[in-house]
Parts: structure tokens; sequence; C-alpha cells
């Protein structure tokens, strides 16, 4: 059985529309077993920033235990 448990999105900037990144978020959606030991993760990177939606969903947030700056 295989598990889709991490996602690298490369110039997440990019991504214009948090519904299109909903899409992805989906994307990894599903249950895994605890004794695994497995998570779920995300990894946007940026070049060149720009302020969009991304910035204000994952850094102008404040401090959260699921987002790691």
């Amino acid at each position: 059985m295989g598990l889709v448990t991490t996602q690298w999105i490369e110039e997440a900037y990019e991504i214009t529309d948090p519904e299109n990144f909903r899409k992805l978020e989906l994307s990894i959606r599903g249950r895994i077993p605890p004794s695994t030991g497995l998570f779920k993760q995300f990894t946007l990177t940026f070049n060149p920033w720009r302020e969009n939606w991304v910035k204000e969903r994952f850094f102008d947030c404040g401090p959260s235990d699921n987002i790691f700056l």
C-alpha cells in the first residue's frame, strides 16, 4: 500500500487562486494509519516573492501549531 504524505509546491506564488491550492490540498486527503508514524506535510517555496493570498493565509495569520516558517 502506498501513501502520499508530502507535497512540495515550488514557485507557489504562481498559484493565484486559493481554490486551486485547496484542490492540491485535497489530493493528499485520507487516513494514515497511526502505526506508520507518518504525517501529512506541504512545503511551499517562493521565488520571487509576491504578496497575494498565500502571504495572507500562511504569514499574516499569526502563530499556529500547523505552520512552520
